[in-house]
Formats: structure tokens, sequence, C-alpha cells
């Protein structure tokens, strides 16, 4: 009897060690990917298989089951090699084998197609089985709760923009109250901006102000409307080759042939020395071969423009200008002339953003010199640029990457009007001569409407500035004779009063946007006093021959750096 129980319990034994043996510890976990989700979001969660061991398992299923009191839709799995089936709200999937240590996983996600106005819970559920018995049951099943809010009020959503912004929220305030009017508004929360709404106001609660602030200046780029009032560097520049003739003229010059300008900061000057100062004002009509000239002007440029209100933000601007024209002289004092000139301006915002505008220019000019010493000048020009820019737009939040490439396209009408005059004092090779100046300048760019952009594209309303310009100024010179013709160093002081004004505000929005809503750019006009010092060398040879070389500054002129260096000839042909 006793050997017969023995025998039993070895067999029971050998039984046991072998069930064991062949037996795999499965555990499930659940990982939902955020800590919550706003209602009409996409939210996911993973299911993770592990195979504990001690043996491979083999047919391994995965039970999924989302319990939901609102409905769901748009229930998509990602199941890495698995065979997977959607039962309503239920997954169920299994994959051929789990190898000892190894992990298998399921990626769920789906979209609560409906909100209450409270905030609530989605249950979820997870049992993962095998063909193999299973020495630790209790961890092959969990249960895990994903939290909906309802989307955010208006309100809500601006006031976490405008607590992320920090320093920057008051200059933003307006744009963030317009954008909340859209993204903040029902559906808009989750398909407004390209599906982005949702996503910046995520990026808001998580405290990521730099993101925020490169996605609000991609909505509203106000460097824009700065690039557009410096484009009247386009007309600027044909009336300062057009100076230089008329200085040539008051020296009883015929026809000349101008180099370029090589310069930098915000503006430049031509090439050409202002006045002929070799010759006597008392030239007479008689002594002209023909009363009619031709002229050739060139004009390099460069600058920059940078705002008091925050760093980093501005852009680099450069104008390139040819002008050429034809003048009568009507008797010994008086001038007139016409010009046709072209000029291509050109800016950058760091590499996100570029402007080009180029234009025709027709200007007509007349001087009439009271006696040999005083003289008046008159300058009237008129041009119809065309506008161009492409902004990159791209930036990543919430884990969302955009990458796109806004282009705009426009035009526009320029203006300008300059009144100027001087008076030169002689005395033993000196020569003292203050002047000067009125200078209006207006501009009107049209609206227009970005593309290639979809939900970035910004719509920009119709600018219109106007500046009025007043410069006194008084130059010093002196002539050197030397063998072979006339040195003459000179010095200049300027003082300028601008004054800027037009639509205060260019309006700005994007598609979409609820009727009446805009973001506010403002144009930051300024009544402005600054000055400018200059230092010149001249040399004019025995023949009529003329090199000149001239370096000049700009000080307290507010936003602007402008510093430069001239270098020119003239010939008489």
């Amino acid at each position: 009897m006793m050997k017969f129980k023995n025998i039993v319990f070895v067999f029971v034994f050998l039984y046991n060690s072998s069930a064991f043996s062949q037996s795999s510890d499965l555990s499930v976990q659940i990982n939902v990917h955020g800590n919550s989700f706003f209602a009409g979001e996409r939210s996911s969660f993973s299911v993770i298989a592990r195979n504990n061991g001690p043996e491979n398992a083999s047919n391994i299923q995965f039970d999924i089951e989302i319990n939901s009191p609102v409905p769901i839709e748009n229930l998509t799995i990602n199941n890495e090699g698995a065979n997977c089936q959607i039962n309503n709200n239920s997954v169920l999937c299994q994959h051929n084998a789990l190898q000892t240590g190894q992990n298998k996983g399921i990626n769920v996600s789906f979209i609560p197609n409906t909100s209450p106005e409270d905030n609530y819970s989605i249950q979820v559920s997870a049992t993962v089985s095998s063909n193999n018995p299973d020495p630790k049951p209790n961890n092959n099943s969990i249960v895990k709760l994903i939290q909906i809010k309802s989307a955010p009020s208006q309100q809500e959503w601006g006031d976490a923009l405008i607590n992320a912004l920090g320093d920057d929220a008051e200059r933003l305030n307006q744009m963030v109250r317009a954008l909340a009017a859209y993204c903040g508004s029902g559906d808009n929360f989750m398909s407004g901006m390209g599906g982005n709404c949702d996503n910046l106001f995520i990026e808001a609660l998580n405290g990521n102000t730099s993101i925020i602030k490169r996605v609000l200046r991609r909505l509203r780029p106000r460097e824009v409307v700065q690039q557009g009032r410096t484009s009247v560097e386009i007309i600027a520049t044909q009336q300062a080759n057009i100076a230089s003739r008329m200085a040539q003229l008051r020296a009883g010059s015929g026809n000349s042939f101008a180099g370029l300008t090589l310069s930098s900061g915000s503006q430049s000057l031509p090439v050409e020395m202002l006045s002929y100062l070799s010759k006597d004002n008392n030239t007479s009509y008689n002594d002209f071969v023909s009363p009619w000239g031709f002229f050739m002007n060139g004009q390099l440029s460069s600058g920059d423009y940078s705002y008091a209100d925050a760093e980093n933000e501005g852009f680099d601007f450069n104008t390139d200008g040819i002008t050429m024209g034809v003048d009568y002289r009507l008797n010994s004092k008086s001038v007139v002339g016409a010009a046709l000139g072209y000029a291509n301006f050109n800016s950058q915002v760091d590499q996100d953003a570029t402007m080009n505008s180029s234009s025709l220019t027709y200007s007509a000019y007349g001087s009439y010199n009271f006696n040999e010493n005083f003289y008046l000048d008159a300058r009237l020009s008129y041009g119809q640029p065309k506008f161009d820019q492409e902004r990159s737009i791209q930036f990543n939040m919430n884990g969302d990457q955009t990458d796109l490439s806004a282009l705009g396209k426009t035009q526009g009408k320029q203006r300008s009007f300059i009144l100027s005059g001087g008076y030169q004092f002689n005395f033993k090779g000196w020569q003292f001569t203050p002047s000067m100046s009125a200078e209006l300048y207006k501009t009107e760019i049209d609206a227009f409407v970005e593309t290639g952009a979809r939900a970035f594209n910004v719509g920009f309303s119709q600018q219109n500035f106007k500046t009025n310009r007043y410069t006194f100024g008084v130059q010093l010179n002196r002539n050197i004779s030397l063998k072979n013709g006339v040195l003459i160093p000179a010095l200049g002081y300027e003082l300028i009063n601008e004054n800027q004004n037009g639509n205060e505000f260019i309006l700005m929005r994007i598609s979409g946007m609820p009727e009446g809503e805009f973001f506010e750019v403002a144009s930051n006009f300024n009544d402005s006093n600054y000055s400018s010092a200059n230092a010149s060398l001249t040399f004019v040879s025995a023949n009529g021959k003329q090199f000149y070389l001239r370096y000049s500054e700009v000080f307290g002129w507010q936003g602007f750096n402008r510093y430069t260096l001239n270098i020119g000839a003239r010939f008489e042909f």
C-alpha cells in the first residue's frame, strides 16, 4: 500500500513539474499618451503585453474594451504585426508568439464625437492571454481611466496664452483675444487653424512660451508692415540720383556718367559729387556747346531695422537703382529735365521671410539760380512698385510638425516731391553753404491675401504711409590748388526732422476668423529728430575729371542704423 502511494506521489509531482515548465507569466499595462484630452481631440493609448517566462508563449490574445459615456468615432489601431478586428468599441488582436522577456504592443486611438458640459472619464480595460498556463493570472488584466476635458471657452483659451506669454502679454494681448474669438469657438478648437488651435492651447498650458511666440509671429508678421514702409527707398533712390545731376547742372556741366555707390546702413547717397566746385557758377549760356544734357547715375544701399519692444525682431534690407535722364538748359539760370529710373528693393527677416519690390520711376526736375550764390531745386517722382513676398512657416506643436511657405503678391503707388535751396558763401578759397530742403513721400500698397500655406495664409489690409522730412544742413569745404588739379576736403552736418503718418494700424487675419476680428499691427509712426555728419574728399583734375570719396553717419534715428561710404567719379564727354 505504501509503495502504491509513493508511485502516485511521484506521478503527480512529475505531471505538475511538466505543467509548470510549459507555463508563461503574462502581464499587461496601459500607457495613456497624455495627462488628459479635450472633447473632440484624438485620444490615444498603448496596451503592452510582456512575457515574464519561464517559457515562450504562443497564440497571444489582446482583448481591449473602451467604455465611454459618449459615442466615439475614428477608432484606429497600430497593431505591430498582429491580426486585429474592431467591433464597435472593442478591439481583439492576436500575435503568434511572445518570447520570454519580450514585449508586444497595440496602439489605439479614437475621438469622442460629443461632449457634455462637464469633464468626464473614459474607462479602458485590457486582458492578455495565451495557450500556455499562466501561474500568475492576477496581472493579466488592467483598467485605466482617460480624462476628457470639455473644450475651453474663448476667455479660457485667451487667458492660457496670455499667462504663458509673460512680458510679451501686453504687446500681444489684442492679437490673442482676436485669435481666441476664432480658436475658442465651437468646433474651431479642434479643426481651426489647420487643427492647431488645440495644440496652441496645450502648449500654453505647458508653459512653452517660445513656441507660442514663434507661432503668433507667423500669424501676425509685423515685419511686413515695416518692410512696406521702408520700400520708400525705391523712390528715394531715384530722387537721390537726380539730386546729383542737379548739383552738376548748377556747376554748368553738360553730359555726365556716374559710377555706383558702395554703402551700408539704412540708406545711402549717390556716388557723384554734390556740386562741381572747381568751376565758376558765372558760366554763361553761350559757353555751352549744346543746351541738352544726358546723365546716368547708379546707387547701391543696405541697412537694417530693429523693433524697440522685442529682441531679435527686425529685418535687413538693400536697394539697387539706376537712373537715366535728359535735361535742357533754358538759359544761364534755369534747367528742366526728365528721368526714368529702375530700382529693386529686397528685405529679409532672418531665414523666415523675404520681400522683393521693383519699380520703374518717372521723374521731372528743374533748377533755378537766382544769382551766383543762391539756388532753388524742385523734383517730382511717380512709380508703381510691384511687391513679392515669401514667408516660411515652420514649427512643431504637441508633436505635430508644420512646414509651409506663404506667398504674397501685390502692387502699389509711390509719389514724392522735394524742394531744396541753398546759399554759398565764398572767402579766400573757402566755401560755406547752408541749405534747407522739404521732402514729401507717399506710399500706397494694395490689400492682398497670401497663398500656399493653407490655414496659415494671412490677409493684409491696404497700407498707406506718408513721410514729411525737413533738413537743415551746412557744408564747409576748402579748395586747395595742386599742380594737376584741385583738392577739395569738406565737412558737413545736417539736422533732420521727420514726421510720419498714415494708417495707424494695419489689419491682418487668417481664413475662418469671425467677421470683424483682425490682428492689429501698429505702424509705429513717430516724429523723429536725428542728425547726420559727413566728411568728404574730392579731386578735380585740370581736364575736368572728378574723383570723390565720402563717409557719413547718422545719429539718433530710432530703429535704424546708417553709415555710408561713397566713392565715385565723373567725366565730361
